[in-house]
């Protein structure tokens, strides 16, 4: 909050209503909350053309007035003189409107704010039309914020015109500015109250100081400085409350006040009254403004943005769409808010057009199962034709972009040579003004070549990755578990050379499980023994046997048939004259591929008197290293993204290769914290 407060000296920023009073106006039913959105949207008029009012500078300003009022009442408290139930409030919970107010400086860029339709009629013209829909919901709920009466109230406002995806992620943003906007105009009543309550004070104790100084039975009294304005109330009501409490050796006349009162039209007691009326009022406001910050905070804004959104109830037609997870499809609705920012079209009427191509295409035979991905024309090879069809026109960055992609191997060459003789070029000329010996010219540069080639890499490189980041990978949300439709075989090729080493493997095992218990994932140790001068060893049998034991407890202790063994035999390897697993661990997964597919003739050895046999309808392997750890959920996360259908492989028969999708994925891999005992 203190950086704010370099804008003490700034000019005042007033709010475009001109009017300072509470947003509070007539609390309305569900009912009619729900028709006054429809008869707000059907009056509110917007244009893409106006520039705006800026949000920031009233913010800024609100923050100032709310630090000076906490302030202000702080002193008040320290100097023992009461407050108001509102002052309160604002005095114990400034933490949480600091919170706000950082929150707001942090979510709304000016960029995003600029891009949402502005009203172009009534006291709110220029500013955006979310902010003019939060500020009805506002006023008619007294700043009491429920998610139900927001999706209500936005619902209902979408019967008539459909927000865009901006404009509903904005919501909650607009909530908070508002809300402090709010708690702004209380304080300036707090404090204006303040003021006049210190003003009747500083009268009665002038009178009291009189009073005491002197013997006489009828002191003169001074003339009240009798405030004008808002004040006035809070003054009336003080001195009445410091009159029951009067000096002893007087009683201070209230007909000054009465008088005063009377040329204004009022009486003591609707002052009083009306005073009572609006503290009780400006509490329960004060009350709900802070309830409501505390449940915007802790409110799932993506669920409610996919409630009410028109563009995702339109992909949900599309079966496939719900069982992505939540990245995936706020990628797909952003692929479409950004075409229809350039394209003549409305993100509803992008959205359903997607999806009739795709029922379109389903009705076909011979339908290719990517086709009828919406993800295919949103953010893969579908895209530029989709764009053609919708009329996008791309900006001159993504025409760059797009050429520099379609010839990346050539750019890049290119900028690297051209980057590389750019830096070599200046020591090169300074030697040469220096009129140095060619053949020292010479070696300089073949010296200078290597680490100066080097530095160009790495600038190119993050260059590359500033301008082309990492995407987040489309992917299915299991939230059970793997289905069994595609059953996930977990296993960690490694060697039995030790006991305590088969145990410890055993162990990892069953940790692996623990941490990814659900669905249908199978676990299993794919072991050779070490490379030996013969077939067998002494050693082989008992290191095997523990290994098998281990795994049957574990397949006892938990009641399924999820853990297992596959041990391979040594072959005799001439180029390296040894009893040894047929190519080590890259022999293991392939040979193990072949077992999941049917095979035979591989080299694992029989388990218990049966034949080594694998899980049937297995679809995907994940690899781990022996000393590799599994996070928790993580199996369900990696096979989403091997499921989804713009990942699964493509293979194609005529060039052996796979052409679109992936046939490997490699996870992130990132290190642990190192124990007490690790160096």
């Amino acid at each position: 909050m203190m950086k704010f407060m370099q804008s003490r000296k700034k000019a005042r920023v007033s709010h475009p209503s001109g009017d300072e009073s509470p947003i509070r106006f007539e609390l309305f039913s569900t009912e009619r909350l729900e028709q006054h959105a429809i008869s707000l949207a059907k009056a509110q008029k917007v244009s893409r053309l106006i520039t705006g009012q800026r949000l920031l500078p009233r913010v800024n300003e609100n923050s100032l007035v709310l630090f000076e009022a906490y302030t202000s009442v702080a002193k008040t408290v320290r100097e023992q003189r009461a407050i108001t139930p509102g002052a309160e409030w604002l005095l114990d919970n400034f933490h949480i409107i600091e919170e706000q107010i950082s929150s707001i400086h942090l979510d709304l860029p000016e960029s995003y704010y600029r891009e949402l339709p502005k009203l172009s009629e009534g006291f709110l013209a220029g500013y955006p039309r979310v902010y003019g829909i939060v500020w009805a919901l506002v006023a008619h709920t007294d700043s009491r914020f429920t998610p139900e009466l927001l999706t209500l109230f936005v619902k209902a406002y979408q019967q008539i015109t459909p927000l865009t995806l901006g404009e509903l992620w904005a919501i909650p943003i607009t909530l908070r500015v508002l809300l402090v906007e709010n708690l702004r105009r209380l304080a300036v009543s707090i404090m204006s109250s303040q003021v006049g309550r210190q003003l009747a004070d500083e009268f009665v104790d002038q009178v009291e100081q009189i009073c005491a100084s002197t013997d006489r039975p009828e002191p003169q009294i001074p003339t009240p400085i009798l405030p004008s304005g808002p004040l006035c109330q809070a003054y009336a009501v003080q001195i009445l409350l410091r009159s029951h409490d009067p000096h002893p050796s007087l009683v201070l006349s209230l007909d000054f006040l009465n008088d005063w009162l009377h040329e204004q039209g009022l009486s003591l007691e609707e002052v009083v009254h009306r005073e009572h009326a609006e503290q009780i009022a400006d509490n329960l406001t004060f009350c709900n403004i802070i309830t409501s910050m505390r449940v915007i905070s802790a409110f799932d804004w993506s669920e409610f943005v996919e409630n009410v959104s028109h563009v995702d109830a339109c992909l949900r037609r599309h079966i496939g769409y719900a069982e992505m997870d939540f990245l995936t499809r706020d990628r797909y609705r952003h692929a479409i808010e950004e075409l229809a920012k350039r394209s003549p079209h409305s993100e509803t009427e992008i959205a359903r057009q997607i999806i009739n191509k795709i029922q379109r295409i389903e009705e076909q035979t011979d339908k290719n199962e990517r086709l009828c991905e919406p993800g295919y024309y949103l953010i893969d090879a579908g895209r530029y034709a989709f764009e053609i069809e919708v009329g996008y026109r791309p900006t001159l960055k993504q025409k760059l972009l797009r050429t520099y992609i379609a010839h990346a191997g050539l750019f890049y060459i290119s900028n690297l040579v051209g980057l590389t003789l750019i830096l070599l070029a200046l020591p090169l000329t300074a030697s040469i003004a220096l009129k140095m010996n060619d053949m020292l010219v010479f070696l300089l540069g073949l010296c200078l070549f290597f680490p100066v080639s080097d530095i160009s890499i790495g600038f190119i490189n993050q260059l590359i990755i500033a301008v082309l980041p990492p995407r987040h990978l489309p992917r299915l949300e299991f939230k059970e578990g793997v289905p069994k439709s595609i059953s996930t075989m977990v296993v960690v090729p490694t060697l039995f050379f030790r006991e305590d080493e088969v145990l410890d493997q055993v162990k990892q095992m069953e940790i692996r499980y623990l941490s990814n218990p659900d669905g249908e994932v199978y676990f299993a140790l794919l072991s050779d023994w070490l490379d030996a001068n013969q077939e067998t060893m002494p050693t082989d049998q008992s290191l095997l046997q523990i290994a098998v034991e281990g795994v049957s407890e574990l397949n006892v202790k938990y009641g399924c048939e999820r853990f297992f063994v596959f041990h391979r035999k040594r072959l005799w390897n001439a180029s390296e004259t040894k009893w040894m697993g047929w190519e080590r661990k890259r022999g293991k997964l392939h040979e193990f591929n072949r077992l999941l597919r049917g095979a035979n003739d591989t080299s694992f050895l029989p388990v218990n008197g049966q034949p080594a046999t694998a899980p049937p309808n297995i679809s995907y392997v994940i690899t781990l290293d022996a000393d590799t750890k599994l996070p928790m959920g993580v199996v369900s996360k990696l096979v989403g993204v091997a499921a989804h259908p713009l990942n699964r492989p493509v293979f194609d028969c005529n060039s052996q290769r796979i052409v679109d999708g992936y046939g490997i994925l490699q996870p992130r891999v990132t290190p642990t914290l190192p124990l007490r005992n690790e160096h």
